[in-house]
């Protein structure tokens, strides 16, 4: 009797949980995107100079141990690195003349060499694209001697048309970066002064901003799109300036926080970081801020007492403790990450002055700051 009706006994089965199933009430609605946690801050490191600093004898010690500095920024914490690129440095009027003329540091080429020496170790890494021969900021946004005398609408192709060169060849090399920068600190605009407008500058960033996005289409690493301006107080200003232009679709608004340029003491920072992302769907970043461990470079030139504006010494514990305390401020905002500026510029035959800034002494000691990334934080 039991042998006969066990089939039926099965059917019945399956058809009293398939009908739960229906009946079963919907469940609750997806919650909000968690909060950035500690594993998704960024602790990034601009090493732009370190190939040419190692060319002239610089060299970098981690308790008395020559090393790798890429490693010792990384056994300290370091998970970004951020390089410059500039379209020919080798130019009469570009970047090398003030250091290496002719040599070619900061071009394509020796920025797929750093970008390949962060990825060995496992750290991500930010481009930064100048779109100048030299220094592109807030006092210097020069049009590149390739793109001398060329209309707005001639430059937009040529600003695409180079932005995926530069993807396609840093693909080819397995050196795609995991962000990217669209000019670096704006505020004037960019590729002046034909970028000056309001106007020409989205249409400038878009034709970027497309670039990225077209060659993401074929591409693994799809690189994340920052906007970088040096102003930190009009952070809300800028991106909504943005908004209104028509210049949407990019996911990190950077801006640099150097005490002596900004208009807002850091303790400050945090409420604009809140206000930004309560109005803005986008993330936002510190990819630039530095500060001086002291007030004699190595040449024995004193520097100005710039950093003393908000109480911290210029020394090695006052460099430490401003950094933890900066990376605090910038964590209760909400914001996605901090990046140093030049930690592993050190002093050779033809390079100095940023040395007062780095994270190393001038024999390329680590310094007791290079540990706040590895500090304990309290994230939201």
């Amino acid at each position: 009797m039991k042998f006969n009706n066990f089939p039926l006994l099965i059917i019945l089965s399956i058809l009293f949980f398939s009908c739960g199933s229906c009946t079963k009430e919907p469940g609750p609605e997806p919650g909000p995107e968690p909060k950035p946690t500690e594993t998704e801050f960024y602790f990034g490191a601009d090493m732009s100079s370190v190939n040419m600093v190692e060319d002239f004898n610089g060299s970098y010690k981690s308790n008395g141990t020559t090393q790798d500095p890429f490693k010792i920024l990384n056994d300290n914490g370091c998970n970004l690195v951020r390089v410059r690129l500039f379209h020919t440095p080798e130019n009469p009027e570009g970047y090398n003349q003030w250091y290496s003329p002719g040599s070619k540091y900061c071009g394509l080429d020796d920025v797929t060499k750093t970008i390949k020496r962060a990825k060995s170790l496992g750290m991500k890494v930010s481009l930064d694209l100048h779109y100048s021969d030299t220094w592109a900021d807030p006092a210097h946004q020069k049009i590149p001697l390739a793109w001398k005398d060329l209309t707005l609408e001639v430059m937009k192709d040529s600003l695409y048309n180079y932005t995926k060169k530069v993807l396609n060849h840093l693909k080819a090399n397995n050196a795609t970066p995991e962000m990217i920068q669209i000019g670096n600190e704006i505020d004037p605009g960019l590729l002046l002064p034909v970028g000056n407008t309001t106007s020409a500058i989205a249409k400038l960033l878009n034709q970027g901003i497309k670039a990225v996005r077209d060659f993401s289409e074929t591409s693994t690493i799809k690189p994340k799109i920052i906007i970088h301006y040096s102003d930190n107080a009009g952070t809300i200003y800028r991106a909504k300036t943005l908004a209104t232009a028509g210049v949407t679709d990019y996911d990190i608004l950077g801006i640099s926080y150097y005490d002596y340029w900004a208009k807002i003491k850091f303790d400050e920072l945090t409420n604009v970081i809140k206000d930004f992302k309560k109005q803005f769907s986008q993330e936002i970043m510190v990819v630039e801020t530095s500060y001086q461990w002291t007030e004699t470079n190595s040449r024995g030139y004193k520097k100005d007492d710039r950093n003393k504006v908000n109480g911290y010494p210029m020394t090695k514990s006052g460099q430490y403790n401003y950094l933890k305390d900066l990376t605090q401020h910038i964590i209760d905002g909400g914001g996605l990450g901090i990046v140093y500026w030049e930690p592993a510029f050190l002093p050779t035959s033809i390079s100095e002055g940023w040395d007062v800034d780095a994270l190393f002494d001038f024999d390329g000691n680590s310094l007791p700051a290079i540990k706040y990334m590895n500090d304990d934080y309290v994230y939201p």
